[in-house]
């Protein structure tokens, strides 16, 4: 009994080392490095929608068109549509967990061990806080409302992330012997 606990001990490492193996090359043959715009929605109604659309070319990534923002007073001119090929759009619509399923393979190959970096670029108030960290609970009174399950639907890149580690954490230490 005792053999075949260390033959099955053994061959759960070398699986796991072959998954970590092939799920770090399936991240390195889409890109070691992706850039995902998530659109938020028009403050102004009246403004021109951002279009996003799958791009039909050969990259298989998606493409944001932006409409140009023209100064009123200024000479008249045409408005022009400026169009940024990237990985992946996030319509509007788009919730906390399909945004983070993009991100969760860089989480898997951090916890793999190798180094990953996330990065939240944009202007004032579009939306990188609520992206990595969601909203906050809301809090009644100086207490914290109970949690329910619409909380975690708002949680950020980071709670969810967090989540998976601490999750791996204990499967290695019930497991694996961690």
């Amino acid at each position: 009994l005792g053999r075949n606990r260390e033959a099955l001990h053994r061959d759960r490492a070398r699986w796991d080392a072959t998954r970590r193996l092939l799920h770090n090359q399936v991240v390195e043959l889409r890109g070691n490095i992706r850039t995902f715009v998530r659109v938020r929605p028009a403050l102004d109604p009246a403004s021109p929608p951002i279009v996003t659309s799958n791009d039909t070319g050969t990259s298989g990534g998606d493409v944001v068109e932006v409409p140009e923002a023209v100064a009123a007073g200024g000479p008249p001119r045409q408005r022009r549509t400026f169009q940024f090929a990237v990985d992946r759009v996030f319509p509007p619509s788009t919730g906390q967990a399909d945004v983070f399923a993009a991100v969760k393979p860089f989480v898997q190959s951090a916890i793999d061990g190798y180094q990953v970096c996330v990065f939240a670029y944009g202007q004032t108030g579009s939306g990188k806080t609520f992206t990595v960290v969601g909203e906050q609970q809301q809090q009644t009174k100086g207490k914290t409302n109970e949690k329910s399950d619409d909380d975690d639907d708002q949680r950020g890149i980071l709670g969810r992330a967090l989540d998976l580690i601490f999750h791996e954490i204990d499967d290695l230490s019930k497991h694996k012997g961690w």
